[in-house]
């Protein structure tokens, strides 16, 4: 129903939010509107343009009717396909994909603790830019022993499942892959020597054993990023060493390609009292990175909730790779929903890019997955992190990141730290990967050859 401009679609509410069938309904009706007022043409549905406003009316289960406030819808251009991987500890600990363009709209287990070919859960993890190959972490903290697997289509091949913690050269906790997947980089900091920690190793793309290259540092690093142009190396520096799944008072640093190396480190972001910046993430086309940053309470840099993991109070930001650059909070993707009643302490962790930019009218939009505390429709998630999803808008303003547009999509099920929108059934947590980057929680991306036509 239109009036003063302003769409009002006939959805039927539920607990859970508006339901699929009748998300399609709404969009079927203003399809079908009568042809002397085009509301396809109106609300741009087929031309991925807008705002249109939008009023939603309805009722509950006793009758009761209800209107919300007016607010502006932009309708994306192009579909999000693809596939994301992430990590899970509902339901048993596993390694999670869910396919975007496919009809089964419930993720597939992809890599699960119970598989008998493995003696503790996986969990961190780096996908290939290509979507094609995996690098596992297993155990956990203080172990790390490398699960890497050639062909994600045959996960019940494992190339590499290191038994034991007797050979250091195979042990990791995060990796992050070059462009054409002929190599990654991996960090290992649950070591007590500091040499050994302080240290970028890079292992063989093909079988995931370690090579005889390796950069060393004037700190530990962790949360190790490879650019998607292959030019940039990023990563937390770590300020107090604990794990390098949960280092406290980092920094952020970037080296640059120079022949067949690295260049010195250069400070993006500099150690700061009281905040721990980490988990740095490059948009597909290396410009700029977004972050996690965490203001410790009470100022303790070796807080709980402040230790680059499910930080409470982290948020998300963005910020070019150079030195000093000013870090942008991404105030629109990290907005609390209506059931968190202005509460912005959210737990937005691990963002991860897709690796495609996708057209919208003149300019691009790149997609962010994070993981969140954040409440979906007018269901409590238990204080569980599932995985939401934002857009950026890349072009709208040359001179920053860009301006981010709002941010909840669609739902996945159960997920923990790391990706977009609600759970469709609302269990459980998830946690980690993105395409082509290491993986923690925000949910790995990949494209599909069948896909991948579909992004610009």
């Amino acid at each position: 129903m239109e009036s003063n401009g302003v769409l009002r679609s006939p959805c039927r509410w539920t607990r859970c939010g508006c339901s699929g069938r009748d998300r399609q309904r709404a969009l079927r009706f203003a399809a079908n509107y009568p042809n002397d007022y085009d509301i396809r043409q109106r609300a741009g549905v087929a031309g991925g343009v807008g705002p249109v406003r939008l009023t939603i009316r309805a009722s509950d289960e006793a009758g009761g009717l209800g209107s919300s406030a007016t607010f502006d819808v932009e309708f994306a251009q192009e579909a999000v396909e693809g596939g994301v991987y992430y990590w899970t500890t509902s339901d048993g600990t596993a390694i999670m994909r869910f396919d975007f363009g496919d009809a089964e709209p419930n993720p597939e287990v992809f890599v699960t603790a119970n598989d008998d070919r493995l003696d503790t859960c996986v969990g961190c993890h780096a996908l290939s830019r290509d979507g094609k190959k995996m690098v596992m972490s297993k155990g956990g903290q203080n172990d790390g022993r490398i699960v890497f697997l050639s062909d994600v289509t045959r996960p019940e091949n494992f190339d590499l499942n290191v038994p034991n913690q007797d050979d250091q050269d195979l042990l990791i906790q995060f990796a992050a892959w070059n462009p054409d997947g002929t190599r990654f980089a991996a960090i290992y900091g649950d070591v007590d020597n500091e040499s050994q920690r302080n240290r970028v190793h890079f292992h063989d793309g093909n079988t995931g054993l370690r090579l005889n290259e390796s950069i060393d540092l004037p700190f530990e690093p962790s949360h190790i990023e490879w650019s998607p142009d292959g030019k940039m190396l990023a990563m937390s520096r770590v300020g107090t060493h604990q794990t390098s799944q949960r280092p406290f008072n980092c920094g952020l640093e970037v080296m640059r390609k120079q022949g067949n190396s690295f260049g010195a480190p250069e400070t993006v972001i500099p150690i700061q009292p009281g905040v721990n910046h980490f988990n740095p993430n490059f948009a597909p086309d290396s410009s700029f990175m977004v972050f996690s940053r965490s203001v410790c309470p009470n100022g303790d840099d070796e807080n709980d909730e402040c230790d680059g993991d499910s930080d409470l109070y982290a948020q998300t930001y963005a910020v070019q790779p150079q030195p000093g650059a000013t870090p942008v909070f991404l105030a629109r993707g990290g907005g609390p929903g209506v059931e968190d009643q202005g509460n912005k302490n959210l737990s937005d962790t691990f963002p991860r890019f897709s690796p495609f930019a996708k057209r919208q009218g003149a300019g691009r939009l790149v997609w962010v997955t994070v993981s969140s505390r954040r409440r979906f429709g007018l269901r409590g998630n238990g204080q569980r992190q599932l995985l939401w999803m934002f857009a950026i808008d890349r072009d709208r303003d040359a001179g920053r990141p860009g301006r981010e547009l709002s941010g909840v999509l669609r739902a996945l099920s159960g997920l923990w730290y790391v990706e977009s929108h609600r759970a469709v059934d609302g269990r459980g947590d998830a946690v980690h990967s993105v395409a082509g980057s290491a993986s923690t929680d925000g949910g790995l991306w990949r494209g599909r050859a069948l896909t991948r036509q579909g992004f610009a």
